[in-house]
């Protein structure tokens, strides 16, 4: 799926990583937000460490 938002999962040091596609090493990307923080919430390092999703179209 090649969408939009995409998640920096925050890790027990304090720095962070990109969720991954399970089936790739790429970059997860979803269509919505709603679909990223599902998949943040979901995934052992955002559930216990946090997570921020980002919409590549809004950097600065």
């Amino acid at each position: 799926m090649k969408g939009d938002f995409f998640v920096m999962l925050f890790t027990q040091d304090g720095s962070y990583t990109p969720l991954e596609q399970a089936e790739k090493e790429d970059i997860a990307r979803f269509e919505t937000e709603e679909e990223a923080r599902t998949a943040a919430e979901s995934s052992l390092l955002g559930d216990m460490f946090g997570y921020e999703v980002f919409n590549i179209c809004c950097g600065i």
